[in-house]
């Protein structure tokens, strides 16, 4: 159980719990997003991972694809064509994907414990689970190597909270 004090083990030490993986930035009208999602659905592409937020009349999606313990090359460039021939400008930007492993549903701090790790040492840009108890974890591309090497600990630093 994790505590103040005591956080989550996140990978067991194990560095096979965080992958690194291909994200699509990009931002639609809902129209076009309904377009994507039966593009995608319609070449028989999978979505492991997707941040949906709404700003105004559209909607800015972070999205990996593929199936949640490997990505595919072929999902990559399906994913492509499909945003290319729909005319949505897109980004492509790497996101660590973490594997909770042995921690039973309903245990509170999971989310806490890979954001107190991290956010004083990087900016996190967003954070949003997907299948499988994955959880996405968007720093900047350059980070990616340092936050690896923290969240890959047995049991890394948590970043002070000072919280009331």
């Amino acid at each position: 159980m994790a505590s103040k004090n005591h956080p989550i083990q996140l990978s067991g030490g194990n560095a096979s719990g965080f992958f690194v993986r291909t994200q699509f930035n990009f931002s639609a009208t809902p129209r076009t997003y309904a377009c994507f999602l039966s593009g995608l659905a319609d070449r028989n592409v999978s979505i492991t991972g997707i941040l949906e937020t709404v700003i105004g009349r559209r909607r800015r999606v972070r999205v990996v694809v593929s199936q949640p313990n490997v990505e595919r090359r072929r999902d990559l460039v399906k994913t492509r064509n499909v945003l290319k021939n729909l005319g949505i400008p897109f980004r492509e930007t790497k996101v660590i994907q973490a594997r909770v492993i042995n921690i039973p549903t309903g245990v509170p701090g999971v989310i806490r414990s890979f954001n107190n790790a991290l956010y004083c040492k990087m900016r996190i840009s967003n954070t949003y689970i997907g299948e499988n108890s994955y959880i996405y974890i968007d720093v900047a591309n350059r980070n990616i190597p340092q936050a690896l090497r923290i969240l890959r600990m047995m049991s890394p630093p948590q970043c002070p909270t000072n919280c009331p």
